[in-house]
């Protein structure tokens, strides 16, 4: 007891953010003093959320049966549930929300925020987030997804960060940090491994070796543990054949042993019932008991734990020290964030608080750093002074939904800025705006192509809206084809036919294969879902009042069939070859993706030195350090994303061809040169093994130095010392 009683404390601290005025101590002893009092029902109702559903129970609501909810999402909601939800010993009731990239000003989405290369970045729209959602009652947000994503086609990977560990890592721990700076506790999720799903779709299996998963997957989510996160939610899928609500090893091994975490642990929604489908657990009864043995403390949404909770401690299958080490953790999580002295929410103030001028300002100027220009033959972009007719075409232009995107909280749509919109009130006097949506949001028919020709003949260029619906992106949202979707091939094409200058805006939550019609656009402008100020932000770079810095933190393909595809892939005994038919290649498709990772243009230019190491002999215990200038050749202030990738040349195990280990973003005027170094602790280059050791190997490294993953410059250090055991799993 003496030892969960140190782990306590240490999560206490971990809400020392959150807190507003009770000391640790004072939440130790107030925790201490209700656990004592509380009943062994009253200690299920608070492992027990529950969502705002027709079948919601309102009698164990009203009476202490249910310790947290999800679903109410308004500040009136929110405000009445409070009134009615009551206690014996006065314990609060916790409302959570899916409060993914804002709650009513939305910003860009967070793998948008990733192509910013700058942590920063979803720092602020996290807090700025959290604001709003902790005004108008939320506690809890289950945020950041931590899910390394290598297959576009799952839906979700809008949620993440990308492809990589190492930037992923970087926003997720950014993002934990700036939503626990807004006043939000937060939630690292999917535990583990989610985003690896067969064939990109939803909810499937995953299969994952174990050094796989340690060097790839795990990282993310102990960046956002180191970070402060205050809870983590298990993943739907099954590692192993074990469903990671239950799986010991996941939960118990790694989680709760090797990193220590010994704050809240819950279930996604129903994944507890869905041990049932898995076909590890008999029925509801048995699912609650394995989950619960396995570390969940909370039962999201399924009922198991306050239907057969009690029970199974009554029956001597789950001890009653885990109930109450479990009830510790939410009560602490609770007194952390201040809910028992908590004033009665009052609706009307809460509202004045939300979509301020503050929020608009910030959702217009980091959906700017979001933005990534793939594509810019003969300076298509930004829109020339001597263009009178614009020509706006499709209808994502003016979809407000479809700026905002998934998972976009209690949004107004008729606050939202679309491009069109934006376009518009750009244009004034001088420019003359048309428009013609071509087709609907899905571009389920053709038939409103002919008219958009129309439209843009007589136009002096073309602004085109392409990509996907928000409800094509998201949960549940696994596509097969990541080729434009419905008939915008035949748009794009009948516009291209004009010979007019067209500049596509892309809007979308995922990489996608454009090869069939990047060839017809003069340049394209990937803008995922940028949100509230999507539309301002668009305008602010097609007119280049703003210059364009985004870089893609996902691989995108030629075509689908290349997916999964990623940069970081490991090497082949036989590495593509166009020239020889008997290497690792498609036939009937180029070799390499069409975008690839980090790849993000400008409308400047800009030249590298050749990069010098401090030191090219390293030993375990020194740090790889490169020094680069970076010059702006062009005429235009412009950022810079510099990035430094490492290859290990002989290994125990294969290594990735070539892996992120650092990046900086630099702004510089026309003209203007900057040196800047990147470091990486030596250790940052270790793996693990197959024993379950983290080793750093003794040997040659090529590393890389330039603005994207196919970075030319670069040379070779050595690590000089022995092998070095950096850490064991247990």
């Amino acid at each position: 007891m003496k030892s969960f009683r140190l782990l306590a404390l240490a999560a206490v601290s971990a809400l020392a953010l959150l807190r507003p005025a009770l000391a640790a101590d004072a939440i130790e002893a107030k925790v201490d003093a209700l656990l004592a009092q509380m009943t062994l029902e009253e200690k299920v109702g608070q492992l027990t959320m529950a969502s705002n559903e027709k079948t919601l129970d309102w009698q164990a609501m009203e009476t202490g049966g249910i310790g947290s909810v999800l679903n109410f999402a308004t500040p009136e909601s929110v405000a009445s549930l409070l009134q009615r939800a009551h206690s014996r010993l006065g314990i609060p009731l916790l409302v959570a929300l899916d409060v993914i990239h804002g709650y009513r000003t939305i910003f860009p989405v967070p793998l948008a925020d990733a192509a910013s290369f700058d942590p920063a970045v979803t720092f602020r729209s996290a807090e700025l987030s959290a604001r709003e959602a902790r005004a108008s009652g939320i506690g809890l947000t289950f945020a950041p997804m931590s899910d390394l994503a290598h297959d576009p086609r799952w839906g979700r990977i809008v949620e993440g960060s990308g492809e990589d560990p190492v930037l992923a890592s970087a926003f997720t721990a950014a993002r934990v940090k700036g939503f626990k700076a807004g006043g939000l506790a937060t939630t690292v999720k999917h535990f583990a491994g989610y985003g690896a799903v067969d064939g990109g779709r939803d909810y499937d299996s995953i299969d994952i070796s174990e050094a796989e998963l340690r060097d790839r997957y795990l990282p993310t989510y102990r960046a956002g543990i180191d970070a402060g996160a205050d809870s983590v939610m298990t993943a739907y899928v099954a590692l192993g054949g074990v469903p990671a609500t239950a799986n010991r090893h996941l939960l118990k091994d790694i989680l709760r042993g090797e990193w220590g975490f010994d704050r809240a642990i819950m279930s996604d929604l129903h994944s507890i019932q869905e041990m049932v489908s898995h076909g590890t657990a008999a029925d509801g009864a048995d699912a609650a008991v394995k989950a619960f043995l396995a570390g969940v403390d909370i039962d999201m949404d399924a009922g198991l734990y306050q239907h057969h909770l009690a029970d199974a401690v009554k029956t001597g299958k789950v001890p009653l020290d885990l109930i109450d080490q479990a009830t510790r953790r939410v009560l602490l999580l609770k007194a952390g964030l201040g809910l028992f002295d908590q004033a009665p929410l009052d609706p009307a103030v809460a509202e004045l608080k939300l979509n301020t001028p503050e929020t608009r300002t910030a959702a217009r100027e980091l959906a700017r750093q979001t933005f990534v220009l793939l594509k810019n033959d003969n300076h298509t972009l930004p829109i020339p002074d001597a263009v009178r007719t614009i020509a706006v075409v499709g209808s994502l232009a003016d979809s407000q939904p479809d700026h905002l995107g998934p998972d976009a909280g209690i949004a107004h749509d008729d606050e939202t800025v679309t491009l069109l919109k934006a376009l518009k009130a750009r244009a004034g006097d001088r420019y003359n705006i048309v428009y013609a949506p071509g087709c609907d949001r899905h571009c389920a028919d053709a038939d409103g192509i002919t008219a958009a020709v129309t439209a843009a003949s007589g136009a002096d260029y073309v602004v085109l809206a392409i990509g996907e619906a928000r409800d094509m992106a998201g949960e549940g949202g696994s596509r097969a084809d990541l080729a434009p979707p419905g008939h915008q091939a035949e748009l794009i094409d009948a516009i291209a036919r004009l010979g007019k200058p067209t500049a596509a805006v892309l809007y979308t939550g995922r990489a996608m294969a454009l090869e069939a019609v990047a060839p017809k656009l003069g340049a394209i402008l990937l803008a995922w879902y940028p949100g509230s100020e999507g539309g301002n932000a668009l305008t602010d770079v097609l007119f280049g009042d703003v210059v364009p810095s985004g870089k893609l933190p996902v691989t995108f393909p030629r075509v689908t069939g290349q997916v999964p595809i990623v940069y970081n892939h490991l090497p082949t005994g036989r590495p593509a070859d166009p020239t020889d038919r008997y290497t690792s290649k498609y036939v009937d498709i180029g070799i390499g993706p069409l975008y690839p990772f980090g790849w993000g243009l400008s409308y400047t230019e800009f030249a590298y030195s050749e990069p010098k190491l401090i030191s090219d002999k390293l030993a375990p215990e020194d740090r790889l350090t490169v020094r680069i200038s970076v010059r702006n050749t062009g005429t235009r202030q412009g950022a810079e994303v510099v990035q430094l990738y490492t290859h290990q040349r002989v290994a125990e195990r294969s290594r990735p061809v070539r892996e992120l280990k650092a990046f900086q973003k630099v702004m510089l005027a026309p003209g203007e040169e900057k040196s800047v170094e990147l470091s990486v602790p030596a250790e940052g280059l270790a793996y693990w093994n197959a024993a379950g050791e983290h080793v750093l190997e003794p040997g040659t490294f090529d590393y890389w130095v330039g603005g994207n993953s196919g970075a030319t410059l670069g040379g070779h250090f050595t690590v000089t010392a022995g092998s070095r055991l950096v850490a064991r799993a247990k």
